[in-house]
């Protein structure tokens, strides 16, 4: 009994052609790397939690401040906005 495995297109270039190796899975024609999510995105949210530097877990919407001087394209003083992908 053989089991066929299918996997997915490459998310940059959407050709067929990926294969796995190690972890990761590797499409030949665009040289993309990404890492196979098990059980789809919603999983993936849900086991993902974002901390400070305390060690607080931070939610959406959660007003954060940056102490370390960071190269981000807002204007200084501007609000960031925490968003989970």
């Amino acid at each position: 009994m053989t089991t066929d495995v299918v996997l997915p297109s490459c998310p940059e270039c959407s050709e067929p052609y990926t294969y796995e190796q190690g972890d990761l899975l590797v499409c030949p024609m665009c040289g993309y790397e990404w890492i196979a999510e098990v059980g789809g995105e919603e999983s993936a949210e849900t086991d993902s939690v974002v901390r400070d530097a305390v060690g607080n877990e931070l939610a959406d919407g959660d007003t954060v401040t940056i102490v370390k001087g960071l190269r981000f394209p807002a204007a200084a003083g501007e609000q960031l906005k925490l968003e989970r992908r």
